[in-house]
């Protein structure tokens, strides 16, 4: 399935809408070209949830091997989820139906 890609008429939808939906969390979005509910595949929450994990690591990870003060944490932080917040909507997929995660 291709990335931001409408399950119902395989139009992929414009990044500004994916961003709302990636971040909407639960519910449909209606698709703006066949107005049909597009859902996240479950795969796309969870790698939401992997994305999260990585970017915590990441920081713990450079907050162990490089000195840096709490501001210096909360900028590299801030600034490592400000990267995921726009890179994320790239990495989602739709389905034309709800899905539980498990």
């Amino acid at each position: 399935m291709k990335n931001r890609t409408c399950a119902t008429c395989n139009r992929q939808w414009p990044y500004k809408l994916a961003l709302k939906k990636a971040w909407q969390g639960k519910g449909a979005v209606e698709c703006p070209y066949c107005h049909t509910s597009q859902y996240l595949t479950p795969r796309t929450r969870l790698h939401a949830g992997s994305y999260a994990i990585m970017a915590m690591a990441i920081i713990f990870i450079a907050r162990v091997f490089v000195e840096m003060t709490t501001i210096q944490s909360i900028v590299v932080a801030l600034g490592i989820f400000f990267i995921v917040f726009l890179v994320y909507p790239l990495t989602i997929e739709l389905t034309d139906e709800e899905k539980q995660l498990f």
